[in-house]
């Protein structure tokens, strides 16, 4: 995956994410718009199978870039309660 800053400002952020697609940028949109400082989150992909999702953020003023990686370090605490309730449930019996 790579990251490709197209525009940033004070309070918003486009940003093309390589190499990725709709399963990511759907559970990262997902958990951007429950972030009460952003205002808006979409992707788009312009050209399915040939081009990249680009993502745009805005926020209340709040630094785009620290609501990303919060909205990042988030998911991947979510992610590690999945996994401890899923070996619970399912590896360690």
């Amino acid at each position: 995956m790579e990251l490709k800053v197209f525009d940033r400002t004070d309070r918003e952020l486009t940003v093309e994410i390589r190499g990725e697609g709709d399963t990511l940028l759907n559970f990262l949109q997902d958990a951007l718009l429950r972030d009460k400082r952003v205002l808006e989150a979409v992707y788009n992909i312009r050209f399915p199978y040939s081009s990249d999702p680009l993502l745009y953020l805005k926020t209340d003023g709040s630094d785009p870039v620290k609501v990303l990686l919060d909205t990042c370090n988030s998911l991947l605490d979510e992610l590690s309660d999945f996994r401890s309730s899923f070996n619970k449930s399912f590896v360690t019996k």
